[in-house]
């Protein structure tokens, strides 16, 4: 192949190293990869036009024009995708788009290197010599014309996106926003007036890849001035002002420079940006400044709103270390108090209710821990509920049976028959009633000389018939189990006693019929 330098071809190949750098930099920087991918495409597209002027033979020169369309058909989808990218699109829409803009690129491509079988590209190429190139001039065919609108239609709904975007975004998004429609604008303006003005008026110079330098310049331009490729400034923006957190920054001398909106709706519209902070009250007797000289969080409560505040601050260094000033954060827990406190209320309730009951009781989580254990299952155990609550792998058991291992309270959260825990109750009579377990037992553990229990457990549901905890009863039933065994006894020895009786009654009946038979033979003689 011989190359020969000419102006166009020099100009191209500056450019082309132009946008391979601001490529790879964006690339590097981790941030919006569709932009950096198009800036390769575009780079590509000024290397293959620069071999194309630059190549000396004819078959040369087509066959790179040819690999010029590469980088035309892939510059516009990329930019395409990365106008969506930018602008938030739903990450399931654009991966589906990310396949679909292809199709027609290829289709044009496979066309475009088949060219000399049907000329819907090229109807005729003819070489042109002259001080500026050594190009050809290209008669169109239909081909161009359509990859044209295909090219045009993507840059119109990619420059629409970003406008749209650029109605709800911040300050420095909109000014990155309009340095971009600026540097893509302007080549495709050029690629216009090259396309639709005739071959010979352009001397077959397309000036689409020199004029992607001016997009360079744009993109150079958002880059360093704007930060295109660093997020943080507009990321920082925009979450700054949507967070559900106050923020207050206040200098060394303690006077507010920023807050976002969530800070002021907090302290009811009471902040200024430039008072110092001893002006402002989060009570009637407490300033924003006594909290940030002592710099330790801290829970308040607002009585005039009823909002329950805590307060975090931090230290604000600059990149050498310094002290710059403060930040303040506000959360709004007011929430949350209200759930705890409704909790604590319910919790005192049950805790007072169970401990009124006669009946030791004993609350299990689904992890198996100890949440609750009643007075009267201190009594019973001898064992304090502080010693026992969030205790787990069955810790409870060991009052009952000298060790470690199930009772029926994990019947409920097993919930399955064929488990190792119900085959230690396979020899005891369990009776199950809708979710309600009982069983009566012996126990000689709790007392040396034994004891007899009825014991009762059931599950506690959530709103969604979800258990959460299992409830294990236990009643000393030791007292009517001696009643019932003496009421046994009495009914025995009575029945023994009414057994003699009736003896005793036939024995005299006997003897009265035994009387009366004598009698009668008596008399007869």
């Amino acid at each position: 192949m011989l190359y020969t330098l000419t102006p166009i071809s020099l100009t191209l190949l500056i450019n082309s190293a132009l946008l391979i750098f601001l490529g790879f930099y964006l690339w590097r920087r981790g941030t919006y990869y569709y932009f950096s991918l198009a800036m390769f495409a575009a780079a590509f597209w000024a290397f293959s036009g620069s071999m194309e002027n630059g190549l000396l033979e004819i078959s040369d020169k087509i066959l790179w024009a040819k690999i010029t369309y590469v980088g035309i058909y892939t510059m516009t989808p990329f930019w395409f995708l990365f106008c969506l990218q930018y602008s938030k699109f739903k990450k399931n829409i654009l991966k589906t788009l990310s396949y679909l803009v292809w199709i027609i690129p290829i289709m044009l491509f496979s066309l475009t290197i088949t060219n000399e079988y049907h000329g819907l590209f090229w109807t005729s190429i003819l070489p042109i010599d002259n001080d500026i190139t050594k190009g050809l001039l290209y008669s169109r065919g239909i081909g161009v014309y359509f990859s044209m609108v295909y090219s045009y239609l993507l840059i119109f709904l990619g420059v629409l996106a970003l406008a749209i975007y650029a109605f709800k975004t911040t300050k420095i998004q909109r000014l990155q926003i309009f340095t971009l429609f600026i540097g893509i604008l302007i080549p495709w303006i050029v690629n216009f007036f090259y396309l639709t003005y005739s071959p010979e008026v352009s001397q077959g110079i397309d000036l689409t890849p020199v004029a992607f330098a001016v997009t360079g310049i744009f993109a150079a331009l958002s880059i360093f001035k704007y930060k295109l490729s660093d997020l943080i400034p507009a990321a920082k923006d925009l979450v700054y002002s949507n967070l559900e957190v106050g923020v207050i920054v206040v200098n060394n001398e303690n006077v507010i420079v920023d807050f976002n909106p969530m800070a002021k709706k907090i302290l009811r519209d009471n902040l200024v940006n430039g008072v110092i902070a001893e002006k402002v009250y989060l009570t009637d007797s407490l300033a924003l400044k006594v909290i940030i000289e002592e710099g330790k969080n801290r829970i308040i409560n607002l009585l005039e709103s009823n909002q329950w505040l805590d307060i975090h601050i931090s230290d604000l260094n600059d990149r050498s270390g310094h002290l710059i000033g403060k930040t303040i954060l506000i959360y709004n827990i007011t929430n949350q108090k209200n759930v705890e406190q409704k909790l604590e209320q319910s919790n005192k309730f049950f805790s007072d209710l169970t401990d009124f009951l006669p009946d030791p009781i004993f609350v299990l989580d689904t992890e198996r821990k100890i949440v609750f254990w009643n007075k009267a299952m201190e009594e019973l155990t001898g064992m304090k509920s502080e010693d026992i609550i969030g205790k787990g792998n069955y810790e409870y058991a060991i009052p009952f049976y000298g060790k470690k291992r199930p009772m029926l309270v994990d019947l409920i959260l097993d919930n399955d028959s064929s488990s190792e825990t119900w085959k230690l109750y396979e020899n005891e009579k369990v009776e199950k009633e809708g979710d309600v377990i009982t069983i009566k037992t012996y126990n000689n553990v709790l007392r040396k000389d034994g004891i007899y229990l009825w014991i009762l457990a059931q599950p506690i549901f959530d709103n969604n018939g979800k258990i959460i905890y299992a409830i294990e009863s236990i009643r000393d039933v030791n007292d009517i189990h001696e009643y019932q065994e003496e009421l046994k006894t009495k009914i025995d020895e009575l029945s023994a006693m009414n057994k003699v009786m009736v003896n005793r009654e036939l024995k005299m009946i006997r003897l009265k019929e035994e009387l009366n038979l004598l009698k009668t033979k008596t008399t007869s003689k």
